[in-house]
């Protein structure tokens, strides 16, 4: 396995275990397979001769207390192990008596099969989320030093110890100072550390707003867009709404009373699991509508013999519509949201990759931004379009709900621009 770039395949999980292990292999792709129908597995027996590299996009380990006997079988962990910041890892145990991982997965926690299933099943599909951008499976801590530098800490340790790869950004405060501009070079520095990011966990404490440097952490990953959950940390009874204009109105985030020790604010061992659970479900979130739901649009269009595929340039955004010959075809531009409600920022994204696209003369019918979640009322969808993003009018955009797209396709009235109209 190299280090460098490994190839994995979206929608596919590994499954690696000795091969005495088999029975179990099979009974847990049963159980992982009734919860996400679509997933396909790789199976690896990790102790018979050359057992390959996995493609998956997250890798499940089976072992028991005999699983270091095999040299076959360490020699391919201690191989996974260096690609695993591309590659998440979930170690399973199906010994009660024998929890911890083998080397050199020593430092992760492992799930208990099949005591721990919900568990291991959340975690799936977190991972599976994470995966769905290309690059580094990383989530991206971002905190203000002055006052939230032990639970960033607290944080990263507990998340790296669940089998995470994390990166802990730290605001640098030399730019935090009245009058100061962050120049382009900054910013570019920012942008680079968030390449690698699938999701940025933003400790929203009481000092965060305070800095430009994490300011401009928000608007390149809300910009591009780079998943944001929000843990608003507090020391009073009554716990406030995110501090960052730009967050406050996204239904997710984790409110969290902390102790402040001598300045510093800190978390429990029970805070810290519920900021965890906090972002494994919001990753699985991200699984369904960045991968079940494009599967399920791209079906019944494939029934109606049209297409729905990833478009070449931009990976995040769909190309679809008929499949007839190109002087009658009608192309359509899909952007399968994941924020809940309407997110401006993204919004503003996928017009700004319409505009890209235009730039290299790809035009497009009508453009759609999908979003999940509770479908907004029609006065609501109007105020969005009049006055926060005036510009979708004259960018032949419509924000539509899942189940709303899903329904007028099986209707097939009209042809596609009677059916996607306003």
């Amino acid at each position: 396995m190299s280090p460098e770039h490994p190839s994995t395949v979206p929608d596919q999980l590994s499954i690696a275990y000795p091969t005495r292990l088999a029975g179990q292999a099979r009974q847990i792709i049963q159980e992982t397979g009734r919860q996400f129908p679509d997933l396909k597995f790789e199976v690896i027996a990790v102790d018979v001769a050359n057992p390959g590299a996995p493609s998956g996009a997250a890798v499940m380990l089976l072992f028991d207390r005999d699983y270091s006997q095999s040299h076959t079988a360490m020699q391919w962990l201690t191989d996974l192990n260096a690609v695993r910041g591309w590659i998440p890892i979930l170690p399973v145990a199906l010994d009660p008596q024998s929890l911890i991982p083998p080397a050199p997965l020593g430092g992760i926690k492992s799930r208990v099969w099949p005591q721990d299933k919900h568990q291991l099943l959340t975690t799936t599909g977190a991972c599976l989320g994470m995966a769905i951008r290309p690059g580094r499976s990383k989530l991206f801590i971002s905190y203000r030093k002055s006052d939230a530098f032990e639970a960033a800490k607290q944080l990263f340790a507990h998340l790296a110890n669940t089998g995470y790869d994390v990166f802990l950004d730290e605001a640098d405060d030399r730019f935090d100072v009245p009058n100061l501009e962050i120049g382009e070079d900054v910013q570019a520095t920012i942008a680079e550390k968030l390449q690698a990011a699938n999701l940025m966990i933003l400790l929203d404490s009481p000092q965060a707003p305070q800095s430009k440097w994490m300011r401009v952490e928000i608007e390149i990953a809300s910009g591009k867009p780079i998943p944001i959950i929000p843990i608003v940390l507090h020391t009073a009874d009554r716990a406030p709404n995110s501090r960052f204009r730009v967050v406050a109105d996204l239904h997710r985030r984790t409110t969290v009373r902390a102790a402040d020790i001598g300045g510093q604010l800190s978390f429990s061992d029970s805070q810290l699991g519920e900021i965890a659970a906090s972002v494994e479900h919001y990753l699985l979130h991200l699984y369904v509508c960045r991968s079940v739901q494009p599967r399920r649009l791209a079906k019944i269009f494939e029934q109606n013999s049209w297409k729905f595929d990833r478009h070449s340039k931009k990976r995040d955004l769909y190309d679809a519509g008929t499949g007839t010959p190109p002087q009658h075809s009608v192309r359509m531009l899909a952007c399968c949201s994941f924020e809940d409600p309407v997110f401006v920022p993204s919004v503003r994204a996928f017009l700004q990759d319409i505009g890209e696209l235009a730039a290299d003369r790809e035009l497009f019918a009508r453009h759609l931004y999908l979003y999940p979640g509770n479908v907004l009322y029609p006065d609501d969808l109007s105020y969005i379009q009049r006055q926060e993003v005036p510009e979708l009018k004259n960018a032949n955009t419509e924000l539509i709900h899942y189940d709303e797209a899903v329904a007028r396709i099986n209707k097939l009235v009209g042809g596609f621009n009677a059916i996607f109209s306003q």
